[in-house]
């Protein structure tokens, strides 16, 4: 029976096969198991009903219409429940518009969403009226067939049409956030229901394929985005995502209160390190210098510990980054092997430098990182050593323009046990430590050494016997800049040594410090004082650059991060000024900001000079020689 009424109704068999793809979908999807009150769901559940209801009716429609049922009442039933096949794909295109709104998580305008559904109010009141009004279309019987009325394309197709296009512009806006899958399939729907809406209204009535055409659509996201393994996979990308900007989160929060914590103890070791370098150099009495030594070692070791925690912090969340500049190779050994001799001198071991003076001089690189890893090696063979010697060896070989630079780390400590060694470059990692418990650290340096030569294109590796001795060998490659050798740059530059750098007699001068903290302001004062200049000091940043509008300074230092008005906003202010009596005047920042890279920072905002907290008088006697 079914077949002769297929033979029959040739015009409506296709139609029986959409709602045989439909029934398949709403199956499965009553099959699974989907989050209850996801806006997608939702969507997705009344456009598989509407478009059910949808292909249902245009089954129907034929065949009532050429049924015997004939009369007032009957004909507009007639014509009612044909014309609802408007409504009903209406109601599911704009259930697809609703779907991707909530599948881009596009954050719709109120008056579009009520635009919409306005929309679909007028073309439903026109349908529901069309049997009396004849606005949309009338109906003749099957000899005469169809005539457009007033309303056929503003009722008809009209809102399918804006339906289409708004659901054209969420996918055009959102198409760099589709993947392959998604791109495909909701493009594939969108051109169904173009071609559906569209090819229809040549047809007059004569034969129905929009709901053909959507329910193809409908399969084909089904298929695509909406089985069960695909919202799993979703399911799982979007906690994955959640779980990836919580963790970033986390992350930045965590480097922010790093930062702010390292700002906050610098500013009270600027002090401390300070008065206590005063009290190095003024007291007489051997008791008292003894204490002052002993705090600056656990100063500078404190200091350490900072510098390798923000560093870490920064590596792990992938935001070290490697400057290359010009620098003097003789001048960082001269200042890492003045350090290292001040140590093992007062540990009563010998300290030995071999450095090839033909290698050139003035190199490429990150001064400042590489520095840090040869600090770090000194400073553990000087702490794991108890008697003998540390020897400080850099070699290399020039090729070009490059130097392939060799530097060893030889101590006579009490060396590393062979199963130790594979775990040695580790965070927090320190070996043998029961035996080692007394010694300080944090068994962060060689980790971070490692990880900082690997940014840098070098290596680190470890040869060590157990109580004889161990070799730290270092190996990078840097850029030459000039040809002058280290022996020939040391001829005319000498070689480095802090207590014979002193600020030049400049008694005609007048320098300003600005900051906050009384105690920072008397340790640059005490270290400025050998100048002879004129110090002037200010706490109240306000009255700093009234004093800088109106009086002129030959040099002028300014923290940072300061209430009411910080050093970045003075120093623009008399940097921009038309004219002032300091706009030529060098500004120099001298901020606890030292976590990498503020000094590029602070240069480029337009300082002239940078100096770190805590102040080392050797640092501000090069930047004060340098600018006045």
């Amino acid at each position: 029976m079914l077949l002769e009424l297929l033979k029959e109704n040739v015009k409506i068999s296709y139609e029986i096969s959409s709602i045989f793809f439909t029934l398949i979908i709403i199956i499965f999807m009553r099959m699974k198991s989907w989050g209850k009150g996801k806006g997608t769901t939702k969507s997705f559940r009344c456009m598989a009903y509407s478009g059910m209801i949808w292909n249902i009716v245009e089954v129907i429609s034929p065949t009532l219409l050429r049924s015997d049922l004939n009369g007032t009442f009957w004909d507009a039933v007639k014509i009612l429940i044909d014309g609802s096949q408007f409504t009903w794909g209406h109601v599911t295109l704009l259930a697809f518009v609703f779907y991707l709104e909530h599948y881009t998580s596009y954050k719709h305008k109120t008056w579009m969403r009520q635009l919409n559904v306005a929309i679909l109010l007028f073309s439903t009141f026109a349908v529901v009226s069309n049997p009396v009004t004849h606005w949309v279309f009338t109906y003749w019987g099957p000899v005469l067939g169809y005539t457009k009325g007033p309303l056929y394309l503003w009722a008809g197709y009209m809102p399918a049409m804006v339906y289409g296009v708004y659901a054209l512009f969420l996918y055009i806006r959102n198409f760099r956030g589709f993947i392959l899958r998604e791109k495909i399939a909701l493009l594939g729907t969108i051109l169904m229901v173009f071609l559906g809406s569209s090819l229809q209204v040549f047809f007059n009535g004569q034969i129905k394929i929009t709901a053909l055409f959507a329910s193809y659509g409908l399969f084909i996201l089904y298929l695509a985005l909406e089985t069960s393994d695909y919202l799993n996979l979703v399911s799982a990308r979007s906690e994955l995502e959640e779980a990836r900007e919580s963790a970033n989160a986390a992350s930045q929060a965590k480097s922010i209160f790093i930062a702010s914590m390292s700002h906050e103890i610098r500013t009270p070791m600027n002090a401390i390190l300070g008065i206590n370098e005063m009290i190095l150099k003024e007291t007489k009495e051997e008791k008292t210098l003894v204490y002052a030594k002993d705090m600056k070692t656990s100063g500078e070791t404190l200091l350490t510990i900072i510098n390798d925690v923000l560093d870490i912090s920064k590596m792990e969340a992938g935001r070290l980054e490697i400057r290359d500049d010009k620098y003097h190779l003789s001048q960082l050994i001269d200042e890492l092997s003045y350090e290292t001799r001040e140590a093992t001198t007062a540990k009563r071991l010998d300290f030995e430098l071999n450095l090839d003076e033909s290698l050139p001089d003035l190199l490429l690189g990150d001064k400042p990182h590489l520095q840090q890893v040869f600090h770090n090696l000194l400073d553990n063979a000087v702490k794991y050593t108890n008697r003998g010697k540390i020897t400080f060896d850099i070699q290399g070989e020039r090729d070009g323009e490059f130097v392939h630079l060799v530097g060893r780390v030889e101590d006579t400590g009490v060396g590393i046990k062979p199963n130790d060694i594979p775990t040695l470059f580790q965070n927090f990692h320190r070996v043998d430590l029961e035996r080692n418990r007394s010694i300080e650290g944090t068994g962060l340096g060689l980790s971070l050494s490692k990880k900082i030569l690997t940014l840098m294109g070098g290596r680190i590796s470890v040869a060590s016997q157990y109580e004889i001795g161990s070799i730290f060998t270092v190996e990078i490659t840097q850029k030459v800049i000039g040809d002058q050798s280290i022996y020939d740059y040391r001829k005319e530059a000498g070689e480095y040594n802090p207590l014979t750098r002193k600020i030049e007699n400049v008694e005609d001068k007048r320098f300003l410090v600005v900051d906050d903290n009384e105690m920072n302001l008397k340790v640059a004062k005490a270290f400025l004082a050998s100048s002879g200049a004129e110090i002037i000091t200010e706490q109240d940043s306000v009255k700093a650059l009234e004093l800088i509008k109106t009086e002129h300074f030959d040099l002028i230092f300014l923290d940072d991060l300061m209430p009411r008005l910080n050093g970045s906003a003075i120093m623009t202010r008399v940097k921009r000024a038309e004219s002032g009596v300091n706009k030529e005047t060098p500004i120099i920042v001298m901020t606890a900001n030292s976590t990498g890279g503020e000094e590029e920072k602070y240069l480029e905002m337009g300082f002239d000079g940078y100096v770190a907290k805590p102040v080392k008088e050797d640092k501000l006697v090069e930047v004060v020689n340098r600018f006045v």
